[in-house]
């Protein structure tokens, strides 16, 4: 006669499992039993792998259930392991036997390297060997990483990009990372042939002597392009214009150096985030907008411009227009600071900062921008807003913009947010100086309070 080993089940999956009949029958936890074996074993494996996904956030209960029984095993591994950082402790549990190996490195999907805790780590090179030999990540993350951690072998390695790691990699984020030159940085990214989505945030290089000239058909292509498969790209706080360039001429890698001068040929893009574009940049900025064309669909920009800069303000509306991305459906419009602070000099009647407003209005260009989209399959529209008094908001021309919205090319228009930073604790107060400024039965405007201008 077979026995049958009795296993408590996971709390939280019982409690997901279980059935609340009434809330005044107690149920003793020691008196539940696992269902007999010719029910479960009945049990389509869509519907427990659908019980099992709702563990994902649990790995204490997912680390359970992966030895309630075998059918169980690779759902609740797909989740241990689809999201893993690289440290030496975990690459040396994974090594630590052959069954090990086979259990684990098939289920990794995600991975990060760096960190905090990234200098305490002493065998670098066994944890660079381990990540080029993975078959199946699609994302690469590296975070507060600096080369100096490698060893000659291993950067090598990773900027040559051997493994095949770099055949499958489909969206790469760097965070915190400087290379000693820019053609370092575009380099180990081109590396990546299947690359669709690239955040770079708080990137830098080594600077190198670079020209200022600001006429585009004189400017020189980076030697290498981006990956051809590249489709969303987001540049934050780090230098824009040698990136811009980049995306401008995606020239092949196996161009020789006398052809790089060649001409513009930008990848289709479908998401650019571009939320701190100096002046200096709009040209380059408007450039690659055009050369996107239909293929854009997700647009966030936000220009560091000085309020009372009259001449920024009319070269922004000259320079950028919208009119070539005809299916863009989502627009995010970020920077728009609304108040400048004085500097403090203390004197006996003057104990505070003053919040000055510009005489004139700083945002010539908003409204223009906003005229040049045609787009019929705009869907959202996101204002990031940052404000602490209600006079500052006349700064925007919130007539004009709610006439605007009337218009028929925004007619899948399904509402604009406006996202409110710098209130402090009075959000109902804000709440209300944006709806008098806003009230018309036919604009669709919600207002969101956030901690982040980048949500």
């Amino acid at each position: 006669m077979v026995q049958r080993r009795r296993q408590r089940l996971p709390p939280l999956l019982l409690q997901k499992l279980a059935m609340r009949s009434a809330s005044s029958v107690v149920v003793p936890r020691a008196a539940i039993a696992p269902l007999p074996t010719h029910i479960t074993s009945r049990l389509a494996a869509e519907i427990t792998d659908r019980i099992l996904d709702e563990l994902h956030d649990s790995k204490p209960s997912l680390s359970l259930c992966s030895v309630v029984c075998k059918s169980w095993f690779p759902r609740c591994r797909y989740h241990l392991f689809s999201d893993v950082r690289l440290t030496e402790k975990f690459v040396r549990s994974v090594e630590s036997s052959p069954n090990a190996k086979r259990s684990i490195e098939p289920y990794i999907r995600s991975v990060a390297l760096g960190g905090g805790w990234a200098r305490e780590e002493l065998d670098w090179d066994k944890i660079v060997s381990f990540f080029q030999g993975l078959q199946r990540v699609d994302r690469l993350e590296l975070e507060t990483w600096s080369w100096s951690y490698l060893s000659a072998s291993s950067a090598r390695v990773l900027l040559s990009g051997m493994g095949s790691i770099f055949q499958t990699i489909r969206t790469l984020k760097l965070t915190y990372i400087r290379f000693t030159s820019f053609q370092k940085l575009v380099s180990f990214v081109g590396r990546f042939s299947r690359l669709e989505d690239l955040m770079l945030d708080n990137v830098s290089w080594d600077q190198e002597e670079e020209s200022q000239d600001t006429n585009i058909e004189s400017l020189e292509a980076p030697p290498f392009g981006p990956p051809r498969q590249l489709r969303r790209i987001s540049i934050r706080a780090s230098p824009n214009r040698a990136l811009l360039l980049w995306l401008l001429f995606a020239k092949d890698r196996n161009q020789d150096a006398s052809s790089r001068m060649g001409h513009e040929h930008a990848l289709p893009l479908r998401t650019l985030i571009l939320p701190e574009i100096l002046p200096s940049e709009s040209a380059l900025v408007a450039r690659l907008l055009q050369a996107s064309g239909s293929s854009l669909e997700h647009l966030e920009l936000g220009f560091l411009t000085h309020h009372s800069d009259e001449a920024t303000n009319l070269s922004l509306i000259r320079a950028i227009d919208l009119h070539d991305n005809d299916r863009l459906r989502y627009l995010k419009i970020h920077q728009l600071t609304l108040y400048q602070v004085s500097p403090f000099t203390p004197t006996p009647t003057r104990t505070h900062f003053d919040l000055t407003i510009p005489t004139t209005m700083p945002y010539q260009w908003f409204i223009p921008l906003l005229r040049s989209l045609h787009s019929t399959f705009i869907e959202n529209i996101t204002l990031g807003l940052w404000v602490s008094d209600e006079l500052q908001l006349d700064m925007l021309p919130w007539t004009e913009l709610v006439s605007l919205l009337e218009d028929a090319i925004f007619g899948s228009l399904r509402y604009v947010a406006i996202q409110v930073n710098g209130t402090g604790d009075d959000p109902d107060a804000v709440l209300s100086w944006l709806t008098s400024r806003t009230e018309n039965p036919h604009t669709r405007i919600h207002v969101q309070f956030s901690d982040s201008n980048y949500h």
